[in-house]
């Protein structure tokens, strides 16, 4: 449906534009082609001279605080179940089958009920890493498997990529830790993720991800975050999908937080100020870009 609106308002010369959530909170990505590998700015990024542009000393205050409190919040759950279901389809189903709406895939009522009662029944067991010394471990943090950048954005999927990683790591003597997404909710996938884990030999972990990040000794990932969140930290990254982020440098990720995305908080309580909405509103005109000494003719 987004694509529709968004190909009908192109015709008809109509701005679009596209939101996600930030990378980091607070935060707001809007680009008006798409998010992620599919924005403009994934387009026009390379052609900014970053160093120029970033304020050195703002950054290294904001990372320094946002590493500290990432370090404090510490919450490792042991286990992990599927126990929720998400009546907010239901509406989905009636727009579906009684308005005649459009959806972005056929609804599948009766595989969603099916992986809601499996998911009742599944729980996972974690490992503990406890007393896996610091650096000894590669760490591989799942996406949601039926989310947009694993489907859309990535030519492998989880459990290729899991494989292949993990016969990268054990080809270098290196033990592969991999993270579950907290809100995974496709049963399918949760079985076919432990089955694979009695087949390749991971391990499996819980926990805080930003503990996970600080102990490892590199990351793989398709498009994730967790991604961005490794760089941050200087923790070598594989990216195996399509991600935006995939040839930053240091100060393309510096400008890409400083300059690029929007100060917002989506989950706040107080509404958007007028010079929020002005920057967001500038996001639909080229001439964002053009601030930073890119000309339409290199990407156009």
């Amino acid at each position: 449906m987004r694509q529709t609106i968004a190909y009908v308002a192109r015709q008809y010369n109509v701005k679009t534009l596209f939101f996600q959530l930030g990378n980091f909170p607070g935060k707001l990505f809007v680009d008006p082609l798409g998010v992620n590998v599919r924005s403009l700015y994934s387009k026009v990024s390379r052609f900014i001279e970053a160093d120029n542009w970033v304020d050195w000393e703002k950054h290294r205050s904001w990372k320094e605080n946002y590493l500290a409190e990432k370090l404090r919040s510490h919450n490792i759950p042991q286990s992990s179940s599927l126990l929720h279901f998400n009546w907010s389809y239901l509406f989905d189903l009636f727009g579906f089958y009684v308005l005649g709406a459009v959806p972005n895939e056929r609804p599948r009522p009766i595989t969603k009920l099916l992986n809601f009662f499996k998911g009742r029944f599944i729980r996972l067991r974690f490992d503990r890493i406890d007393n896996l010394p610091d650096g000894s471990f590669v760490l591989f943090p799942l996406q949601v498997n039926a989310g947009s950048q694993v489907l859309w954005n990535s030519n492998v999927g989880q459990l290729d990529a899991i494989r292949w990683v993990a016969k990268n790591a054990k080809s270098n003597n290196t033990l592969l830790v991999v993270k579950p997404h907290p809100v995974e909710d496709d049963a399918a996938f949760l079985l076919a993720l432990m089955k694979l884990k009695n087949e390749v030999g991971f391990l499996l972990v819980g926990g805080d991800l930003f503990q996970l990040l600080a102990r490892c000794n590199r990351v793989a990932t398709l498009n994730s975050t967790a991604g961005l969140e490794a760089m941050l930290i200087g923790k070598p990254t594989e990216i195996l999908g399509n991600a935006h982020y995939s040839a930053f440098s240091e100060a393309d990720l510096a400008f890409y937080i400083q300059c690029f995305l929007i100060e917002a908080d989506c989950f706040g309580s107080e509404n958007f100020t007028e010079e929020q909405i002005r920057l967001i509103l500038q996001r639909a005109d080229h001439s964002f870009y053009e601030r930073f000494g890119v000309n339409r003719s290199l990407y156009q």
